[in-house]
């Protein structure tokens, strides 16, 4: 994408869809809104982490965005600026 760094590679969301087995149940894509720019903006979640935190660029303004999720059994996240 846009806010790739040279070099870096990022597995493409069809491919990610090619995976076998039942992996792939545990994998669920939730949409949230940017907090800088408020575009849209998705996330692949493994539900087999109950508690995770990482940071993601936004696909718009390549913003970093920490992702706050906790999966127990209701997926829940939050979005935060890394300036607040």
């Amino acid at each position: 994408g846009a806010c790739q760094k040279p070099g870096e590679k990022r597995l493409p969301t069809d491919a990610l869809q090619r995976v076998g087995g039942s992996a792939l149940n545990l994998l669920e894509s939730r949409s949230y809104l940017c907090p800088y720019c408020g575009e849209e903006n998705e996330a692949l979640i493994d539900r087999s982490i109950p508690q995770q935190s990482y940071i993601e660029d936004c696909t718009v303004c390549c913003r970093p965005i920490t992702l706050q999720i906790s999966c127990n059994p209701q997926i829940q996240f939050i979005a935060i600026r890394d300036d607040e």
